[in-house]
């Protein structure tokens, strides 16, 4: 862990969201955080990737892995037991402490994957703990490359194209080339990746704090209610997670534990 400040940081749920972002790796020179494993698709390889993708391309001192298992995180929802989201928050908050970034980059809150949504949760939360306010905020779409559709558009969360220098292209040539050939999802995310989408980062720019207790417009064919409801259906889930039943207590309790002024 990094003791010094930065300029940005990058929070993702998982390994390999990396992949839709290289461009700005090169050009923010972030601090790089990933929340979990990826495991709860039997997936036990993820971190090990994002560390040689890492490697390969020179910034693997900037990487730093909480290693949650998601198996767990599921666990721990379903019971609703909110300590342990809490304490998950205070070593996003411990990361982040002497960091004090002017950005801050997180995957979307988007309602297309429960983790990811959690991840802008998290950070909000730690950001509050620690009486932050970054100067900017951005977030990492990626519902909408599965399968591709036109990105949603959220007014409060406006999506901007950012184009890259030959430096940065070079980049996330080297990035996508890193994964290729791993299989399951990331490499689903680099088939879904256009010729304009491997010239430019695509990103929304978030105007202010998210409203976490309402639920996100969704950016994807089907929200993660919608996978929930139809694995329940098959008979492959016991229970589908739901904002009201699942995410809204656990946003409710992060972000009151700080007084209004705060926010």
């Amino acid at each position: 862990m990094s003791s010094s400040s930065c300029h940005a940081i990058l929070m993702m749920a998982h390994p390999a969201h990396e992949i839709v972002i290289g461009g700005s790796i090169v050009r923010w020179e972030p601090e790089i955080l990933f929340l979990s494993r990826a495991d709860s698709s039997g997936d036990q390889g993820r971190e090990s990737g994002s560390q040689s993708a890492a490697e390969r391309c020179g910034y693997a001192d900037s990487c730093h892995f909480l290693g949650v298992s998601e198996l767990e995180l599921f666990q721990r929802v379903t019971a609703g037991d909110i300590d342990w989201f809490r304490s998950l928050r205070d070593e996003v908050a411990e990361w982040l402490r002497e960091k004090s970034p002017e950005i801050v980059c997180v995957d979307a809150y988007e309602a297309y994957n429960f983790t990811h949504d959690l991840c802008p949760l998290l950070l909000e939360s730690a950001l509050r703990l620690l009486d932050h306010q970054p100067v900017q905020r951005f977030e990492i779409p990626l519902g909408y490359l599965d399968p591709p559709i036109p990105p949603v558009e959220d007014r409060n969360a406006p999506v901007i194209r950012i184009p890259l220098s030959r430096e940065e292209k070079a980049f996330k040539a080297r990035l996508i080339e890193a994964w290729t050939g791993y299989g399951g999802d990331p490499e689903k995310v680099i088939e879904a990746m256009t010729d304009e989408l491997r010239e430019c980062d695509l990103l929304r720019r978030v105007e202010s704090p998210r409203d976490f207790l309402s639920p996100a417009v969704c950016n994807s064919r089907a929200s993660y209610e919608d996978h929930g409801r139809r694995r329940v259906a098959e008979g492959k889930y016991q229970v589908a997670l739901l904002h009201k039943d699942h995410f809204r207590p656990i946003a409710e309790a992060l972000l009151s534990d700080f007084p209004p002024s705060a926010a």
